[in-house]
């Protein structure tokens, strides 16, 4: 199903991007163009958030270990996330790794993007005005071993000067197509999904360390 839907959205991505570099297209017609591709990427992102959200429900959720750099990750945040945040007139701070940070890790590196990637985005759409800070510290340095590897406990912090959360809503947070309430949806839109899926994959998420670049572990079961 979930092949169904995205093959005809990504070709409605695909056709408006070729529209959005046309020099040709009106200028009355790019409000309209923009407000396709708006809608059509919403489309693609709920339709992978419910996909993923399955696999993990259905056990079928693997994790791909691969080396991995935590400072080209971060350098990744801000290519990304810091003109928009400039954009909407905010300052996207991403702290320098400490030195009791491994920098070489093998990790899922594509779902710790995802876990990032999705909470620094609920930070810009939350944030009026102000800072997201973003930090990584190890909680337990040094590295502890586990067999013949060494496990990091790695703390990714961010933070932001937003409209913050009553404490009454906290425990709802990470449950599936849950929100602060209903004006939460009306105001900022979003189905619900991202944090349920952040929870299941930082619970799945391992990080070990790695003496060298080139080290490669595949077993995810810790």
């Amino acid at each position: 199903m979930s092949h169904e839907i995205r093959t005809p959205l990504n070709a409605v991505i695909g056709t408006v991007y070729l529209l959005r570099k046309d020099s040709e297209l009106a200028p009355s017609l790019k409000p309209k163009v923009h407000s396709i591709d708006t809608a059509a990427q919403s489309l693609l992102s709920i339709v992978n958030d419910i996909l993923d959200l399955s696999k993990i429900e259905a056990g079928e959720f693997a994790l791909e270990m691969v080396p991995m750099q935590l400072s080209s990750l971060l350098l990744d945040v801000e290519a990304i996330f810091g003109p928009k945040a400039k954009e909407l007139g905010l300052d996207l701070i991403i702290s320098d790794l400490p030195s009791s940070v491994t920098n070489n890790v093998i990790a899922d590196q594509t779902r710790i993007r995802q876990i990032l990637f999705n909470i620094i985005s609920n930070a810009l759409k939350f944030t009026p005005d102000g800072h997201i800070l973003l930090k990584v510290e190890a909680l337990f340095p040094p590295p502890k071993k586990f067999g013949d590897r060494s496990l990091q406990t790695l703390s990714f912090e961010i933070t932001d000067t937003g409209i913050g959360i009553e404490p009454d809503v906290v425990p709802k947070l990470f449950e599936a197509f849950k929100q602060a309430d209903t004006s939460t949806t009306r105001n900022f839109g979003g189905t619900g999904l991202g944090l349920s899926i952040v929870k299941e994959l930082c619970e799945a998420c391992p990080v070990y360390t790695s003496d060298t670049p080139d080290e490669r572990n595949r077993d995810s079961s810790v």
